[in-house]
């Protein structure tokens, strides 16, 4: 949410800092009620009650409380990882277009 605002504020300069604070901290005192309702059905299509207990059971030990210290820094570095790749192969695409004489204009 405050990514969310951040951008929007950007673009709304005119709009005065109380409205965005009162406005961000509504939004945030949902955020929990909102949250459980999307990803409760989510959980419980893929989980049984058994797995979730496991999970807890998971993430409250070192390991998982590791795991869940590393999560964002994997994510962002998986991310990145997959944005350099992504551009490798739009750069040896467009050189293999450029090679095989389809167009000039790349």
């Amino acid at each position: 949410i405050p990514q969310l605002f951040d951008m929007v504020r950007e673009q709304a300069p005119q709009v005065p800092a109380e409205f965005w604070d009162s406005a961000e901290r509504k939004f945030l005192d949902q955020a929990m009620d909102e949250t459980l309702k999307i990803m409760l059905p989510l959980y419980k299509a893929h989980f049984t009650p058994e797995d979730l207990q496991g999970l807890i059971q998971f993430y409250k030990s070192p390991l998982g409380q590791k795991m869940i210290a590393a999560q964002s820094d994997i994510a962002l570095q998986s991310m990145e990882a997959g944005q350099a790749w992504g551009m490798r192969i739009l750069q040896e695409l467009v050189t293999e277009i450029q090679e095989k004489g389809y167009t000039s204009e790349m």
